[in-house]
């Protein structure tokens, strides 16, 4: 076996037992109240994952350890949101649609219009990835105007951890779209760790 697809495994293994031991933290948090999760936010990320998962394995190149971040992501985003919506429902919480959640609903429908017409697997899965940052603005939002922690700082801590794998992964494969899907990924969890982090500790 050769040593860089050697090091992929090893990182993807470290990759996927963080993500397990911050999915059991957080989905743990939310049903015992402590985590308040913004539903659109994570409503989104599904969409846009499984979407992103579809387009990417259409491509010409494409692997399933490259972008095992993708994957990984796909069971991971599913199970949260399946958590969220059963105490939503539990708790017979009432959801409200805003402007923004309709301007995210509209453009997943305008990417899915383009891939279905351009048949360009390659760029809808770049715009998923900037739906995806976009999908982060309502999270973004809520822990820059609240001053109490309703995100766990463990789990998400934990998140970056395996972020940081899927970088390493992705450049060893020399994989484009998986490098644009863990940097985005990266990135992302680095801003809600800040916010978090700001309300704790400032």
């Amino acid at each position: 076996m050769e040593n860089k697809k050697r090091l992929q495994i090893i990182f993807a293994m470290t990759s996927i037992i963080c993500m397990l031991i911050m999915l059991v933290s957080y989905i743990s948090s939310i049903i015992k109240g402590n985590t308040e999760p913004t539903l659109m936010t994570w409503l989104f990320f599904c969409i846009a994952v499984t979407l992103s998962f579809i387009t990417y394995m259409k491509t010409k190149k494409h692997s399933l350890l490259n972008n095992i971040a993708n994957f990984v992501d796909l069971g991971f985003v599913g199970l949260i949101t399946t958590t969220i919506i059963s105490v939503i429902i539990y708790k017979h919480i009432r959801i409200k649609i805003n402007v923004f959640d309709s301007g995210c609903i509209f453009l997943v429908l305008l990417i899915l219009i383009f891939w279905f017409k351009t048949k360009n697997h390659s760029k809808a899965n770049i715009f998923l990835q900037v739906l995806m940052v976009v999908a982060y603005f309502p999270m973004i939002y809520h822990l820059w105007n609240t001053s109490k922690n309703i995100e766990p700082l463990g789990p998400w801590f934990i998140n970056l951890v395996a972020g940081f794998c899927y970088v390493l992964i992705a450049f060893l494969g020399k994989d484009k779209l998986a490098k644009i899907y863990a940097i985005r990924m990266v990135t992302m969890l680095s801003i809600v760790i800040f916010l978090i982090m700001r309300i704790k500790f400032f």
